[in-house]
Protein backbone atom coordinates (compact mmCIF):
# COMPACT_ATOMS: atom_id res chain seq x y z
CA UNK A 1 0.00 0.00 0.00
CA UNK A 2 0.99 3.18 -0.52
CA UNK A 3 1.60 6.08 2.08
CA UNK A 4 -1.85 7.81 0.96
CA UNK A 5 -3.52 4.54 0.75
CA UNK A 6 -2.83 4.29 4.28
CA UNK A 7 -4.15 7.51 5.35
CA UNK A 8 -7.27 6.54 3.64
CA UNK A 9 -7.75 2.83 5.98
CA UNK A 10 -6.90 5.16 9.40
CA UNK A 11 -8.10 8.56 8.71
CA UNK A 12 -7.65 10.81 11.83
CA UNK A 13 -5.07 8.35 13.60
CA UNK A 14 -2.79 9.05 15.85
CA UNK A 15 0.42 8.31 13.53
CA UNK A 16 3.91 7.21 15.22
CA UNK A 17 7.29 5.88 14.32
CA UNK A 18 8.47 3.66 16.73
CA UNK A 19 12.59 3.54 15.83
CA UNK A 20 14.31 0.53 17.48
CA UNK A 21 17.37 1.25 19.67
CA UNK A 22 18.86 -1.06 16.08
CA UNK A 23 17.52 1.25 13.93
CA UNK A 24 14.82 -0.42 12.52
CA UNK A 25 11.81 1.54 12.51
CA UNK A 26 7.65 -0.02 12.81
CA UNK A 27 5.09 2.47 11.83
CA UNK A 28 1.64 2.77 13.35
CA UNK A 29 -1.63 4.42 13.04
CA UNK A 30 -3.49 4.29 15.83
CA UNK A 31 -3.13 0.56 17.59
CA UNK A 32 -2.68 -0.45 14.14
CA UNK A 33 0.42 -1.60 13.00
CA UNK A 34 1.25 -1.18 9.17
CA UNK A 35 3.31 -2.09 6.50
CA UNK A 36 6.09 0.53 4.83
CA UNK A 37 4.80 2.19 2.44
CA UNK A 38 5.48 0.93 -0.78
CA UNK A 39 5.98 4.54 -2.36
CA UNK A 40 8.19 5.25 0.50
CA UNK A 41 12.88 5.12 0.23
CA UNK A 42 14.05 2.14 1.65
CA UNK A 43 17.32 4.21 3.35
CA UNK A 44 17.80 7.64 3.67
CA UNK A 45 15.07 8.98 5.70
CA UNK A 46 15.63 11.44 8.54
CA UNK A 47 13.59 13.06 11.24
CA UNK A 48 12.01 15.51 9.21
CA UNK A 49 10.89 13.16 6.56
CA UNK A 50 8.70 11.75 9.26
CA UNK A 51 7.37 15.10 11.11
CA UNK A 52 6.31 16.54 7.71
CA UNK A 53 3.97 13.93 7.51
CA UNK A 54 2.61 13.87 10.70
CA UNK A 55 4.15 11.41 12.77
CA UNK A 56 5.44 11.04 16.34
CA UNK A 57 8.88 9.82 16.89
CA UNK A 58 9.01 7.41 19.69
CA UNK A 59 12.81 5.96 20.37
CA UNK A 60 13.78 3.20 22.02
CA UNK A 61 16.61 3.39 24.47
CA UNK A 62 20.04 1.21 24.29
Amino acid sequence: MTFGEICLAHPEQRRVAHVAAGGGVTLSFGLTLVDWPSDWPKSGIDRQFFESRGFEILREEG
